[in-house]
């Protein structure tokens, strides 16, 4: 009897008292919820990808390519260096390589997209590696600024452009030749 008892005594005293919220308590919580903003992404409208020549709108983002080149990547890859200007026409703030990567497929012979590559660790602060950078972070409403996007390459041949509608299917595409 007196080994249930004790039992029974220590099962009751390992829980943990819950805590009593005070009236202070509660309006710190409140007053932080209130605080809370959650900004919704900015999503083109179905018809609002557009594409003439070397400049796609894809809604309010608009791109315009500038250089398609080769350079060299981490062990010994190769890559295709996309450069372009971007202009963030939306009135909230957006990080220009998530519309690139959505709404753009790169391919070359096999037409199966192309991986997405990397700069060697001493080539990151130059030139080509800020532009990537650049892409890679949030561009302000009504701002321009000129981005690049690498990929593996296949081989030597062109790389093909393929611009995506809103349901990703095919609106447009050109080849450009690695110079």
């Amino acid at each position: 009897y007196s080994v249930l008892v004790s039992l029974a005594f220590v099962l009751t005293s390992c829980g943990t008292p819950e805590k009593k919220k005070t009236a202070e308590t509660k309006t710190a919580e409140a007053n932080e919820s209130s605080q809370i903003r959650i900004d919704t992404p900015y999503l083109p409208k179905p018809g609002s990808i557009k594409v003439s020549g070397e400049n796609v709108a894809i809604g309010d983002i608009d791109f315009s390519i500038k250089k398609v080149s080769k350079l060299d990547g981490v062990n010994g890859t190769k890559l295709a260096f996309i450069q372009y200007k971007v202009t963030n026409n939306t009135q909230q703030k957006n990080r220009p390589s998530e519309f690139w990567y959505r709404y753009v497929r790169v391919t070359q012979d096999s037409n199966i997209p192309l991986t997405v590559g990397a700069l060697p660790f001493e080539e990151k602060e130059n030139k080509n590696g800020k532009l990537v950078k650049k892409a890679n972070q949030f561009l302000e409403k009504e701002q321009t600024t000129d981005g690049a996007v690498l990929y593996v390459l296949e081989n030597d041949s062109d790389v093909k452009i393929t611009y995506l509608d809103t349901d990703y299917q095919e609106i447009s595409s050109q080849n450009y030749s690695l110079d």
